[in-house]
């Protein structure tokens, strides 16, 4: 008697097709709550990040990575440009100053608080040159890796920490790359 309750108890557990249907709910919310606040995977285009970054790549960003820190020089970010009437497609850029620091551009090179920027990234120089610049609270200046051809904050200026939607963390693709971003700072 009593192992036929404990069969009956086991076909009841399995629910039947109502259980796959919540399963699968589930599931589906767990990957939306995930795509949506903590990771995305994207697609760079554009050759602005050249060399660290090329057209194709996957990568993986951590939209929660503002959350409790503000962002740091060397990140790379993916932000909406603070442009009126502009595209609304995300831009990746790395930061080269933050808020409080002054920036300056002598014939291609970074200044920071009047010292020479010096990268642990490969970075493609150009010639611009313009006056120091200290960045508002709650903004960052943004550069393209690939200087002649980005357009960055020596174009639009500086980027609240509202457009900023994530850090570039993790290569997905090509699999040659795979693995943690290493020019994060």
């Amino acid at each position: 008697m009593r192992a036929e309750r404990l069969d009956r108890s086991a076909r009841r557990g399995a629910g039947g097709p109502w259980s796959l249907v919540a399963a699968v709910a589930v599931g589906a919310l767990l990957v939306l709550v995930v795509r949506v606040f903590l990771l995305e995977p994207l697609t760079v285009q554009g050759s602005s990040m050249l060399p660290n970054f090329v057209t194709g790549e996957r990568i993986l960003v951590a939209r929660w990575a503002f959350w409790f820190s503000p962002p740091r020089d060397g990140e790379v970010v993916i932000l909406r440009p603070p442009l009126t009437g502009q595209t609304s497609d995300d831009y990746i850029k790395r930061v080269v100053a933050t808020a409080g620091q002054t920036v300056a551009m002598v014939n291609g090179r970074v200044e920071v608080d009047g010292r020479r920027r010096r990268h642990a990234y490969r970075v493609v120089h150009d010639h611009d040159t313009f006056a120091p610049m200290r960045v508002p609270p709650r903004r960052v200046f943004v550069l393209g890796d690939n200087r002649p051809v980005s357009l960055d904050s020596r174009i639009f200026g500086f980027v609240p920490y509202r457009n900023l939607r994530g850090v570039a963390f993790f290569v997905l693709w090509p699999l040659s790359r795979f693995g943690p971003v290493p020019w994060i700072r």
